[in-house]
């Protein structure tokens, strides 16, 4: 099945607000007066990036007002020129996600070769807009701690934010979105909140869950917005989370991380102990594991690393990205396995495998009747029916394949030739303890470890063409590999999933005057989810089915098994599996003009939402 929903928001709005909502970038805005308080017109405010030199010119409109908008988050510098003043500057100034500072200046009359250098100012303030948010910058994102590395994991500590009491304490990983994101901004709806990267829808459902989670290292900031008062903020019953990644510089920079976990090292679940330095065992006291010959259960671990690279794009001879182009990479691994499930089941007995069941005749008595029957014998009407019993309980194609010595002859019911293949994949019995019963029941012991294999890729370029012209284009790609409830450690047993998140986006922002201004962006968020079983591509003719249901069949797997009666031993193989997939396109654009004092702002957020499901 599939379902396509497209979305068309046109937004319009004058205000004194700045407001870059739904996007990264902030403004700075601010009024420029002389020293008895009389606007400045037409003095020349030059922005410049203190990380990559990218320079924003604008004017003060005939009311002493500017703009400087869509800029990325990051490191400022100020500088204010006109006629008969002083050279106004300010350094230091720190531009958080969707910010719209406001710096007003007041210039000093003297010579423009003067300059007035500002050191220490008050700090920024946002009065042009009523929306509440809160922003997480770089240096918090590395302090905190934070459980699995997922950024999206601080937007739950933000006031006006109520994280689900079943999910209070739950572990986290780049993968276990679900159990970060499910929280309620500002009395909204829990999982209805706006989840956005770089300002690009991120989802992986229609239920909201997260899709792609950045390297911890690759994160510039994260912004949560409970209220928004701007016509720009939609698509959402409570409030938005917006993650920005970080971009390359004029100066070479990266890192490294690594994380491990082992539940050996944890006294939660077990005793543990110190062998051979700093190695940690988790020792088990259930009895049993000594019967099954492993000593003690797998640990759980957890082994997470990554890095990140950026800078100028160089080319020794041939270009020099400084102030022009830049890039930045990260990458990520995690591999881990959960605490194994501890699985007591049913297999058959060497006996058993060979046809002879002679000795569960034995155990007959008025409660249990162990006879078999053949099922090719039944006679009788609709009614009732009888069916001749199996002599000696014996089956197989002749005597030298019993070995119990009760069955002396071919019982006129081979095993078929199915039934054969599968027991090659059926392990032996291993276990007898409390549960075991006469009758074989509860006869096998496994641990069933949950393995999981996580790899992201993310890169970005930020190019500043020209004093008018700045594009921005970011990738990224995450696989996640995960293998569980395999009882017999092969393709007989187990459920696997493979996901994949990808995403990318590119933007402009066009500067045609000193104020008037447009962002233009396009985006994709892409999220498949493949469910399949360990014998997926073996076909059912490998073990003698009819070549019909390979010819039929949607997926080539071993086919299902079930045993309905009362011992409830293993399943053989497991459904099919399934497959989904959910597509975000966005188109986004943003009209600036600022005339006098005010601000105008205009602009169309198209997006198209197509979420398939198939389960053979």
């Amino acid at each position: 099945s599939s379902a396509r929903r497209p979305s068309c928001r046109p937004k319009c709005r004058s205000a004194p607000s700045r407001r870059q909502s739904q996007n990264l970038r902030g403004s700075i805005v601010g009024q420029v007066t002389d020293p008895t308080g009389a606007v400045v017109p037409n003095a020349i405010v030059t922005v410049t990036s203190t990380d990559t030199g990218a320079v924003t010119r604008v004017k003060t409109t005939g009311d002493g007002f500017y703009t400087a908008p869509a800029l990325l988050p990051g490191g400022y510098k100020i500088s204010v020129n006109a006629a008969g003043f002083k050279v106004f500057e300010r350094a230091g100034i720190q531009l958080h996600t969707q910010e719209n500072a406001t710096i007003s200046v007041k210039l000093q009359v003297g010579a423009a070769s003067a300059v007035v250098t500002v050191t220490a100012a008050a700090p920024l303030i946002d009065t042009a807009d009523a929306s509440i948010g809160q922003v997480l910058t770089t240096q918090e994102v590395q302090d905190l701690p934070t459980n699995g590395g997922t950024p999206l994991g601080f937007a739950r500590i933000e006031y006006g934010t109520v994280v689900k009491a079943k999910h209070a304490l739950g572990g986290a990983t780049p993968v276990s979105n679900s159990t970060v994101d499910d929280f309620s901004l500002g009395g909204g709806n829990s999982s209805s909140n706006e989840l956005l990267l770089n300002g690009v829808p991120n989802m992986q459902d229609s239920g909201r869950t997260a899709a792609y989670s950045p390297q911890l290292d690759s994160v510039n900031e994260v912004r949560v917005d409970l209220f928004g008062a701007n016509a720009m903020f939609g698509d959402t019953s409570g409030g938005t989370v917006n993650i920005t990644t970080k971009s390359g510089t004029n100066q070479f920079h990266g890192s490294a991380r690594w994380n491990y976990q082992n539940s050996g090292c944890s006294g939660l679940d077990g005793k543990f102990s110190s062998r051979g330095g700093n190695h940690c065992t988790w020792m088990s006291a259930l009895p049993y594991s000594q019967q099954v010959g492993n000593g003690a259960p797998p640990s759980s671990h957890f082994n997470q690393f990554g890095g990140t690279i950026g800078g100028p794009v160089v080319i020794p001879h041939l270009f020099n990205g400084h102030n022009k182009l830049f890039f930045f990479y990260a990458y990520e691994t995690y591999r881990g396995q959960q605490p194994p499930a501890q699985t007591i089941g049913t297999v058959p007995t060497d006996a058993e495998r060979h046809g002879d069941f002679n000795a569960l005749l034995k155990l007959n008595d008025a409660k249990h009747d162990y006879t078999l029957y053949n099922p090719n014998s039944a006679t009788g009407s609709q009614s009732s029916y009888t069916r001749t019993a199996i002599p000696n309980n014996c089956l197989g194609p002749d005597a030298s394949a019993f070995s119990s010595g009760d069955c002396p002859g071919n019982g006129g019911l081979p095993l078929s030739p199915i039934t054969q293949a599968y027991l090659k994949l059926v392990p032996q019995p291993n276990y007898s303890g409390p549960t075991t019963t006469a009758d074989g029941e509860n006869n096998y012991f496994t641990y069933t470890p949950t393995v999981q294999d996580y790899r992201s890729h993310m890169g970005r370029l930020d190019y500043n063409i020209g004093a008018n012209d700045k594009i921005f284009g970011e990738a990224h790609r995450s696989r996640y590999l995960n293998q569980q409830s395999n009882y017999f450690h092969n393709a007989l047993t187990g459920t696997n999933s493979d996901q994949i998140m990808f995403g990318s986006q590119i933007e402009e922002v066009h500067t045609f005057s000193p104020t008037m201004f447009l962002d233009v962006r396009g985006g994709l968020s892409r999220y498949d989810n493949s469910n399949f079983i360990s014998s997926s591509g073996i076909s059912p003719n490998a073990v003698g089915f009819p070549g019909y249901l390979a010819q039929n069949a949607t997926t080539a797997a071993l086919p299902r098994i079930e045993f309905t009666d009362q011992t409830n031993p293993l399943s053989y193989s497991n459904q099919p599996g399934s497959l989904e997939n959910f597509d975000t396109l966005q188109w986004f654009s943003n009209l600036t003009k600022v005339w006098r004092s005010h601000t105008f702002q205009g602009g169309v957020d198209l997006r198209a939402y197509k979420e398939s499901y198939l389960s053979p």
